[in-house]
């Protein structure tokens, strides 16, 4: 359930914490946690952009998202 509207989402935090990209909505303070194709992926809150955004997650190889994840931390 992606947000259409949050003010800064914990889940992004959390999981940038552990060294684990996300998908994130480009709302609220999201853009400011997340640096989009670098520790995760940022997505407009519709249904094409997350879809895109689960497509690049799809592209990457696992240790591709690791080094995100690792950027994250």
């Amino acid at each position: 359930m992606p947000p259409r509207d949050e003010g800064l989402g914990r889940g992004a935090i959390q999981a940038a914490g552990v060294g684990r990209p996300s998908i994130v909505t480009r709302v609220g303070g999201n853009p400011e946690v997340l640096v989009d194709g670098e520790t995760g992926w940022l997505a407009d809150p519709t249904v094409a952009s997350l879809a895109d955004a689960l497509r690049r997650v799809a592209a990457t190889t696992p240790a591709e998202r690791r080094e995100m994840g690792e950027r994250g931390r």
